[in-house]
């Protein structure tokens, strides 16, 4: 009697569990975090302050308009990272389509997700999350492809705000663009998609972002704010926008302290 109640007992078990995984909507989806963070472990990043040894910066607003991530199995442009920023808007579609047409000739698996992501990197957070399905077979992605359209306020695409302070003086910036465009980076090692991996981390070493700037030349509006995009300010621009695109990377974070470090790529 007790045999014949300890079996239906863990058959019961048994069907409750698989009941549950079949019926759990958060299985068989993989989501993706954005998230800032310091070049350097020991660095810090609370509440938007970041100290770096020629300045601080306060940032009070880091969005990204994100509507697109695509993750490939292969890369197409060599090694480290690239850019596909195209100054014609209108010339994104033919973009997109040879870029399918070399996905098909290669073979190579791809994830994506679609849709308007406000992504906040002061706050940690996407409204809405930005999650999909997996990918029905389990492979190795070795690339990343995020695309931002102009879906925030005002239009933008991408928008920062922040403060400098250089000794005793505070700079205001202002950093935004209304266009569209795409970023392209790499794993060199890839990323194992399957089941056992419900999360990737899209990571920002905002500490990056001014680095090597050289504030003396800034052109400040009527406003005082130095607006980087303004034609007074093309070198700084320049050097802000090579910085952006350096200080990401993607990955898994292995050890689960929301940050990407060397280790997370061994």
């Amino acid at each position: 009697m007790k045999t014949r109640f300890l079996f239906a007992s863990l058959s019961i078990l048994f069907l409750s569990i698989a009941g549950c995984d079949s019926n759990d909507p958060s299985l068989n989806k993989l989501k993706v975090e954005m998230v800032a963070q310091t070049s350097s472990a020991s660095g810090s990043f609370s509440g938007g302050r970041i100290s770096t040894q020629a300045d601080t910066v306060i940032f009070d607003s880091f969005l990204l308009g994100v509507t697109e991530i695509t993750l490939k199995s292969k890369g197409e442009h060599g090694d480290g990272k690239c850019m596909n920023d195209n100054d014609d808007e209108e010339n994104h579609e033919g973009d997109e389509d040879s870029d399918n047409e070399d996905d098909d000739q290669d073979g190579n698996n791809k994830w994506k997700v679609e849709g308007e992501y406000v992504v906040d990197l002061i706050e940690g957070t996407s409204t809405p999350d930005i999650t999909a399905d997996l990918p029905a077979e389990p492979g190795t992605y070795h690339k990343m492809e995020i695309e931002l359209s102009p879906i925030l306020e005002d239009g933008n695409s991408l928008f920062v705000e922040a403060s400098v302070v250089i000794g005793e003086d505070t700079l205001k910036v202002e950093y935004a663009t209304k266009r569209k465009f795409e970023i392209h980076l790499k794993n060199k090692n890839g990323i194992e998609i399957s089941p056992s991996l419900d999360k990737v981390l899209v990571a920002f070493s905002v500490d990056k972002l001014f680095a090597g700037v050289d504030w003396s030349k800034a052109k400040i509006g009527e406003d005082g704010i130095i607006h980087i995009q303004d034609p007074g300010n093309a070198v700084i621009a320049y050097k802000i926008k090579y910085n952006f695109y350096a200080m990401m990377k993607w990955g898994h974070d292995k050890n689960h302290d929301h940050r990407l470090d060397d280790h997370d790529d061994d």
